[in-house]
């Protein structure tokens, strides 16, 4: 596993602080001109490209001045964090920050660079490539044609089917648009009062219950915010009252359905297909029960990880970090 932690050309002597990128699967730090930006300043830039965990974690990152973190793809437990004595900087990108303990850092004097880039038109289109891919059939008839039978998987057009939206946030609205431009009928579901219901009378779209939006919905995305209050708040009977025929669509986040409730979900029917781009614990592991359904599509957590959104991620936290380094 630790061969895969790839060191920078810059001499090791001629660094200023030895900065290691985790979780850096594809290498979308590696290759990005921020890292060069990093390495023109004289730091020692280390790419981690597996996700580590546990013991190997500590010790890719035990020798780093400072960690570069893509997301929340690792956590940043008061455990680990005393575990790593030399640690004085966290790179965070993105604005989500609930994986890092705060006070641990401010305690052992680690200061973060917190970004605060976001784009929503990422997660949008990867949520109807999601939508579109399950509706269609496209992975299982491009499997079988490619193995001589034509036509294996019936598919179903949108248009005229109703499409829920569990969120009608800033994502969750570009999707509902784009539903409505194919066609189909919007439902959705939030907060009552809230910013989402306004929104809805505003795009002429029918705000309903949650049971409602459950049992009507022939496509359901979730696009709720990850948050204590969220946390399970979809539940095995929500799921109960889908139509066989539906399908689910969570590129937010999988804490939002009650552990174990999609699989058994699937298993028994309702609904009859899922799409997910997250799930409970990333990388998903290769004995996890959703990968021996054959009535669920899944992609590795794709919907915000573009080469543009990772760019502009990446470029804010280092130049973020350079100007605030120059000035410690």
């Amino acid at each position: 596993m630790l061969s895969a932690i790839r060191r920078a050309s810059v001499p090791a002597m001629a660094a200023r602080l030895r900065v290691v990128a985790l979780d850096d699967y594809a290498g979308g730090f590696k290759n990005s001109t921020a890292c060069q930006r990093l390495q023109s300043a004289g730091h020692n830039v280390v790419s981690v490209s597996d996700a580590l965990r546990g013991q190997e974690l500590v010790q890719a990152a035990r020798d780093a001045d400072a960690l570069l973190l893509t997301q929340q793809r690792t956590a940043m437990p008061r455990q680990l964090l005393e575990a790593l004595p030399r640690l004085r900087w966290i790179l965070n990108t993105g604005r989500n920050a609930a994986h890092l303990d705060q006070e641990a850092c401010k305690e052992r004097g680690i200061r973060i660079v917190q970004g605060s880039g976001g784009n929503a038109g990422p997660p949008c289109e990867m949520t109807w490539a999601l939508i579109l891919g399950a509706a269609k059939r496209l992975v299982e008839n491009n499997g079988s044609l490619k193995e001589g039978v034509w036509q294996s998987e019936p598919c179903f057009s949108l248009h005229g089917k109703t499409l829920g939206v569990h969120g009608l946030g800033s994502i969750g609205s570009r999707v509902a648009k784009v539903g409505a431009a194919l066609g189909m009928e919007i439902l959705c579901a939030g907060r009552p009062g809230g910013r989402g219901e306004a929104a809805a009378a505003a795009e002429g779209f029918r705000f309903v219950s949650k049971e409602q939006l459950f049992r009507e919905a022939d496509v359901l995305s979730i696009h709720l915010k990850a948050s204590a209050e969220t946390q399970g708040c979809i539940s095995t009977a929500d799921l109960e009252l889908m139509k066989p025929s539906a399908i689910l669509v969570n590129t937010s986040r999988a804490s939002l359905i009650q552990p174990g409730a999609l699989v058994s979900a699937l298993r028994a029917g309702r609904p009859g297909y899922a799409a997910l781009d997250v799930f409970d614990v990333e990388p998903l592991p290769q004995d996890d029960d959703l990968l021996s359904l054959s009535n669920v599509l899944l992609t590795p957590h794709l919907g915000y990880s573009t080469v543009e959104s990772l760019k502009e991620y990446y470029e804010e936290v280092v130049a973020d970090f350079l100007s605030e380094f120059g000035r410690s």
